[in-house]
């Protein structure tokens, strides 16, 4: 997967993390809003690894969000 916005800086992501506004969210039709809340200590593991923890759940229609204080970044699974 491949990040497709930015953040200003890790520090940033870091400072929201630590207030408690940094999420992973999953959206797939006719399913419910999953929100995963991430931790200081989540912000330098692998988006891979965080993506596993919501387990085998996430079909492959869903959309994924990382969610950075008020910014909403889509992930989009890199085709190859």
């Amino acid at each position: 997967m491949t990040l497709a916005g930015t953040v200003a800086s890790m520090k940033q992501v870091r400072r929201v993390a630590a207030g408690g506004g940094l999420r992973l969210v999953v959206e797939a039709a006719g399913a419910d809003q999953v929100v995963t809340p991430l931790t200081e200590a989540d912000v330098d593991r692998p988006l891979t690894d965080l993506l596993a923890v919501l387990g085998e759940g996430i079909p492959p229609e869903a959309r994924v969000f990382l969610r950075c204080g008020r910014q909403l970044i889509e992930l989009t699974r890199d085709s190859g």
